[in-house]
């Protein structure tokens, strides 16, 4: 079967045999030779540094997502834009915080009059129209809400007074920029000390409602002026800081032209 002509077996069979015959009859200087000295195998030096990987040499370095940006990438204007917005939040609950604190101390003593009277079986119904007739006093403020609204602010007072310290206006502002700014440091620099007011008056035993409602008062109205401030800084900012890359765009442009 093997010996067929032309089967395909035979001939596989035949180009082997030549194949073999002739790697055996090679001469000795046609063969490969290995140089040197065989390598003994020694144990690893755990004290040796291991060999850098390319995917470890290729890691890229990462920044921390709170860490400050530097160079090109952070302008001063992004900086004052993104202190100004956290200022936002900050403010918002603080002015939350004191108006509850004002709400809490400002409920209105009522009693109900011109209801029916009952004289024995019969119902006679008031003349006049009935309803709540304000006392003029006011209802006790409860401790709890005290307590709750005043912890509110006693924690973000520290944290509006740091971010206020980090605003910086930048350099190039215009008269009608600086001239909010400076209404801005004014009451910027009353909101601290107005939160210290207003922790003071809401300290136990005794809450007292005209010391509380007088503190609260005083500084949610000052949140509200400063907030207002705040805003019209930020628009400043941000259109002036349009106007520079405008004119940045006009500057390159003409140079290539």
């Amino acid at each position: 079967m093997f010996n067929r002509p032309g089967n395909p077996f035979s001939i596989r069979f035949a180009q082997m045999a030549f194949a073999f015959i002739a790697c055996v009859s090679l001469p000795a200087w046609c063969l490969p030779t290995v140089t040197g000295a065989p390598v003994e195998d020694k144990p690893a030096d755990s004290s040796a540094p291991a060999p850098a990987t390319p995917a470890a040499e290729a890691a890229p370095t990462t920044t921390p997502a709170n860490s400050a940006l530097t160079g090109s990438v952070a302008t001063s204007e992004q900086n004052a834009e993104s202190v100004l917005n956290e200022l936002e939040q900050t403010v918002h609950h603080l002015k939350d915080a004191s108006w509850a604190t004002y709400c809490e101390a400002q409920r209105p003593d009522v009693i109900y009059v011109g209801g029916p009277n009952i004289v024995g079986n019969v119902v006679i119904n008031p003349i006049e129209g009935s309803g709540m007739i304000n006392t003029g006093g006011f209802l006790p403020p409860r401790k709890k809400w005290i307590d709750f609204y005043a912890m509110h602010v006693a924690y973000l007072a520290p944290i509006l007074k740091g971010e206020l310290a980090l605003f910086k206006l930048p350099d190039g502002a215009s008269s009608d920029t600086l001239e909010d700014y400076e209404e801005y440091n004014k009451l910027a620099n009353r909101l601290p000390e107005l939160c210290d007011k207003m922790l003071e008056a809401c300290k136990g035993p005794k809450y007292d409602n005209v010391n509380i409602t007088m503190a609260a008062g005083m500084l949610n109205e000052e949140l509200k002026r400063y907030d207002k401030v705040r805003k019209e800084l930020y628009k400043d900012i941000q259109e002036e800081h349009k106007k520079e890359v405008r004119e940045e765009k006009l500057e390159d442009k003409s140079k290539k032209q």
